[in-house]
């Protein structure tokens, strides 16, 4: 097997979840993980992005009101790296700063409250799967 098919036989996706509320972070990455896929946690804007720069993600679920630096701008800054320009960003919001968060980069909107299917599709959605 040659280096890199690894990667194409694993399904399994590095999700990075920035979100401040440590019980909703907890369920999101008890979701992700039950999708099969692995979970980066983060709690705040500053340590999201320590984990992109170290965690080289796939998808990020990105909670737009984070303390240290806040949802949008951590998006500005991921876009801005060119090892993650292109992974799809998905934001979480109670309905506030949404529009911003898409205007910076985000591939879809999720509004909280929302269920683990909502997720799912979500994240199914924006790679291009529909539904999971």
């Amino acid at each position: 097997m040659a280096l890199g098919e690894d990667k194409a036989l694993d399904s399994r996706l590095r999700i990075l979840i920035a979100e401040d509320n440590a019980e909703l972070l907890d369920v999101l990455s008890l979701v992700v993980e039950g999708m099969g896929h692995v979970a980066l946690c983060a709690r705040d804007g500053l340590e999201a992005l320590r984990l992109a720069e170290e965690g080289d993600p796939d998808v990020g679920l990105l909670d737009i009101d984070l303390p240290g630096i806040d949802g949008v701008e951590l998006t500005r800054r991921l876009k801005s790296m060119p090892h993650l320009r292109q992974i799809p960003l998905v934001a979480m919001t109670g309905g506030i700063r949404g529009e911003e968060a898409v205007k910076a980069g985000c591939s879809a909107l999720l509004e909280k409250p929302f269920t683990s299917r909502q997720l799912e599709a979500a994240i199914g959605g924006i790679l291009g799967k529909g539904g999971v």
